[in-house]
């Protein structure tokens, strides 16, 4: 909407000049990497360009590797599609290893609880599937499994810099006090909140979580974790530098 492509000179020029001494850059997966996987050297020459814009007027890039855009080759299923891992984890050693020697702080995702329940709740993202609770589930946790390999990524090239993640995180509230609201406030902010903040921050969920999350799975449905996954999730919950908030808006919840 702003075309960023064609005028962020412009536009980084007016951050400085407004006093901003950072800004956070996501970039496109799918102009970095090709559909079959190989590197586009015009679009890591763009990203060298507006990098360098960045540094030349004072600004920090703070680089997001991943904020809702998902390759068309994947849209289909989300994140639950196979090789989707393995595929960002590839695009992730390419931009460390082009940027890192400029880029100081990096972002493994944005937002991915808003990608979730748009695209397995609310349908209005990729895939496009409504009240899929149970693949919003399993879905998130997939890409948080992703954001905690890219943080040992990221450490283990020894780059020098911080990486974390940015959360669009809300105050969830019932509408009543009564106990049917409470629970379904209780039930809301499993998924909206605590799933993340206790596999990003802790490298596990806690029994109540896991309650909650239960209590949510349709039936006839499951949600699996397996030993390797916990242990990359409690090392890089250890490494994380920051945990980024996105804060817009608070909402009530009633049964």
């Amino acid at each position: 909407a702003s075309d960023f492509y064609h005028h962020f000179e412009e536009d980084i020029a007016a951050a400085a000049a407004h006093g901003l001494r950072a800004l956070t850059l996501s970039l496109s997966w799918s102009r970095i990497l090709r559909a079959d996987g190989t590197v586009n050297p015009d679009g890591l020459a763009f990203y060298d360009r507006v990098i360098e814009s960045c540094l030349a007027h004072g600004v920090e890039p703070f680089v997001a590797l991943y904020h809702f855009d998902l390759p068309d080759a994947y849209a289909r299923e989300g994140w639950l599609a196979p090789g989707t891992t393995e595929a960002y984890l590839r695009y992730a050693r390419v931009v460390f290893q082009h940027f890192g020697d400029r880029v100081r702080h990096f972002l493994t995702m944005k937002d991915p609880v808003t990608e979730i329940t748009q695209g397995y709740i609310t349908g209005l993202f990729p895939p496009g599937q409504r009240f899929a609770l149970g693949r919003a589930m399993r879905a998130l946790y997939k890409m948080l499994v992703a954001h905690a390999q890219a943080v040992l990524l990221y450490k283990s090239l020894n780059l020098g810099g911080s990486i974390g993640i940015a959360h669009r995180a809300e105050g969830v509230y019932p509408l009543r006090e009564t106990r049917s609201d409470l629970q379904a406030a209780r039930r809301d902010d499993v998924l909206t909140n605590r799933m993340l903040f206790d596999i990003v921050l802790a490298g596990r969920m806690s029994l109540r979580t896991r309650s909650l999350l239960d209590e949510i799975l349709p039936e006839g449905e499951s949600f699996a974790t397996n030993d390797e996954e916990l242990e990359v999730l409690g090392r890089a919950a250890a490494a994380l530098d920051f945990f980024g908030v996105n804060y817009y808006a608070s909402h009530f919840c009633t049964k």
